[in-house]
């Protein structure tokens, strides 16, 4: 192809390469740079620096967000696949009503819902289950204290019987 000499800077350039700015023909450096002074130029004049920098930040971060939605469309939840351990009260003193050390927590009984819904059970009927379970746990522990079982006992007994719920 034909080669022609830039106007500004002498280089030799193809043809279709080159591109005309006020009458010359300059290659495709030097019509940046011609661009870039002329848009530094006319933002000068007109004074709207800050506004270009406050709408250029707010497109910047639109586009961040937009594309972190696109990349993370759903963030999963963790997958619980082992049982739990019976949480036992970390505090010192222990209410009157809830003297058990053993009792289901809301992580467990969440647990305990999706192993008796896993078993073929309805939400509904899932629910009396766990409900007739937390019962279950305060009638023994209401016989042994009956019995003047020590303390250690029941608490022993109240977390094999949450183990044994977790298991089947």
């Amino acid at each position: 192809m034909a080669e022609k000499e830039c106007d500004n800077c002498g280089d030799k350039t193809e043809r279709k390469y080159l591109g005309k700015i006020r009458g010359k023909n300059l290659c495709k450096k030097c019509r940046t740079k011609v661009r870039n002074k002329r848009r530094e130029e006319t933002i000068d004049k007109a004074g709207i620096k800050d506004e270009l920098k406050s709408l250029d930040r707010k497109i910047r971060n639109d586009w961040q967000r937009k594309n972190y939605r696109k990349k993370n469309p759903f963030k999963e939840k963790k997958i619980i696949n082992e049982i739990p351990i019976p949480k036992g009260t970390t505090r010192g003193k222990v209410k009157q009503k809830n003297k058990s050390e053993s009792y289901l927590g809301f992580k467990e009984s969440q647990v305990m819902l999706k192993i008796i819904m896993g078993r073929g059970m309805d939400f509904e009927d899932a629910k009396e289950e766990l409900k007739r379970i937390k019962e279950e746990l305060k009638i023994t522990r209401e016989k042994m204290k009956e019995q003047n079982k020590p303390e250690k006992e029941i608490k022993l007994k109240e977390q094999q019987m949450l183990e044994e719920m977790y298991k089947y």
